[in-house]
């Protein structure tokens, strides 16, 4: 299954590249030929893989044509040492937990909490992660998943708003 959305992840960079000059073209590998296959990288997310490998590369070799593709896809590039997740979690992290992040420098925005609710079996908080970090918060048994928050927000609806049940108001 992680396949598969490490496929459609990497047919979908593709395809944003492919939008972009053809000769300044760089195609990002599989972000788990470096990153590992261990089981609790289960928990991450595809897209965050591939944000955590693009990020690499650019410390390594730095493209101006990554950054572009790094912009587009809503990445904060101001430090490329961290990245912004959304930690998963059963429940709200007990203070030995949070202290547990915080020796891994992970930055926990504990006012973010939004708790499991109706059919989410789990609720998230908002942290910045050293992208050194990862495998070590995967690796938390408390931790259920770890997801990218760099990313553009877009419209979920068609632009005449029909799949919203609207009514107009009319002053009287």
């Amino acid at each position: 299954m992680a396949r598969k959305y490490i496929l459609m992840t990497c047919l979908l960079s593709l395809a944003l590249l492919a939008c972009g000059n053809p000769e300044q073209t760089t195609i990002v590998p599989a972000a788990t030929a470096t990153i590992g296959e261990e089981p609790f990288m289960r928990k991450v997310s595809p897209l965050l893989l591939n944000q955590i490998e693009m990020r690499q590369q650019q410390q390594k070799q730095p493209t101006p044509q990554r950054r572009d593709q790094m912009q587009a896809m809503g990445m904060d590039l101001a430090d490329l040492n961290v990245q912004k997740v959304f930690v998963h979690l059963a429940q709200r992290p007990n203070d030995t937990q949070v202290q547990e992040l915080r020796a891994l420098g992970v930055t926990l925005y504990a006012d973010s909490w939004i708790p499991p609710a109706g059919s989410a079996p789990t609720g998230f908080l908002l942290a910045d992660m050293p992208v050194s970090a990862l495998k070590n918060l995967a690796s938390k048994e408390y931790v259920v998943k770890l997801e990218t928050a760099e990313r553009l927000s877009q419209p979920q609806g068609s632009p005449r708003g029909d799949k919203v049940n609207q009514q107009e108001s009319r002053i009287q």
